[in-house]
């Protein structure tokens, strides 16, 4: 007889299976018709799911958009923790989070703009859902990666002691956010206007972050 802790183990696994093989099913809908086209019917036939069972997972499309955004901060976490990891100084730690970014939304594009539209549609933590409450304390931890980052660089002195973390942090994930957007959806207008590509443009946005965090030189 199978015991009965092991027995709710396994369904909980198996629940948390049919729910992300969902949301890689809404995601692969997104990527065919674009993220304000998603439709349950559509995602349930690309789950091979009823209706009925999708509505089991998420209540509605807002439900299932915030799960694809829980999907991505997650990622996202990851890969801040992974690029941190890799280096000592706190100034290189920073810089890898921000190519971190970059890579993310070149790779998982369907993930960012989930993430960037429950961004625009945050609610009041106290007042948040299930979901959109625990895609806000996923961001709260992305966040302390990064200010524990910068507090690392200014201890070691690789980053400006003047400078706020949490202030900081903010500013830079904002900053990159829109730059990331800009090169991705305006990349033939730089060329046509300015003459320089997307490439060329995150170069210059990392030379202008990374002088921002450089400690002044001393008088």
């Amino acid at each position: 007889m199978t015991a009965p802790h092991i027995t709710a183990k396994r369904r909980s696994e198996e629940k948390r299976q049919r729910r992300q093989s969902i949301l890689d099913a809404a995601a692969a809908v997104v990527r065919r018709k674009g993220l304000d086209a998603l439709t349950m019917g559509d995602v349930a036939q690309e789950a091979r799911l009823s209706r009925g069972l999708l509505y089991v997972y998420f209540k509605d499309k807002l439900d299932l958009a915030n799960g694809l955004a829980h999907s991505a901060i997650l990622n996202l976490t990851d890969r801040f923790r992974t690029a941190a990891s890799a280096h000592t100084a706190g100034f290189d730690q920073v810089n890898a989070m921000g190519h971190a970014y970059v890579q993310f939304a070149q790779e998982r594009p369907v993930l960012f703009e989930s993430l960037a539209r429950f961004e625009t549609r945050e609610a009041d933590p106290d007042e948040a859902d299930h979901e959109q409450a625990a895609t806000l304390s996923v961001t709260h931890e992305a966040m302390q990666v990064m200010m524990r980052a910068i507090t690392d660089g200014q201890a070691d002195g690789s980053i400006r002691a003047s400078l706020d973390p949490a202030k900081t942090a903010v500013t830079l994930w904002g900053f990159m956010h829109g730059m990331i957007q800009v090169s991705a959806m305006k990349h033939a207008m730089l060329e046509q206007a300015f003459g320089f590509g997307p490439s060329a443009l995150m170069d210059h946005a990392f030379n202008m972050a990374n002088l921002a965090l450089t400690p002044l030189p001393s008088s």
